[in-house]
């Protein structure tokens, strides 16, 4: 197991992360979708909706996956 670039992360499963710190935990990522209005022209605004990724505990660099319990 190698540490693996944010963006590979998988969503709604519990990982483990490291921060710039270098402490370890375990943390799950998920999504958040907010709505965004953006002013164009007189009275006239543009409707966004984005997606944000957003990890419950901590403020992560890495993630790898958590490794099989002990038999």
């Amino acid at each position: 197991m190698e540490w693996q670039p944010l963006e590979t992360t998988p969503l709604d499963e519990f990982v483990l992360v490291c921060d710039k710190k270098g402490n370890i935990e375990i943390d799950i990522c998920q999504t958040k979708k907010e709505t965004l209005y953006r002013k164009i022209e007189g009275n006239l605004s543009q409707r966004m909706e984005i997606t944000k990724y957003v990890w419950k505990n901590s403020n992560p660099t890495h993630w790898m996956p958590l490794p099989e319990p002990p038999k």
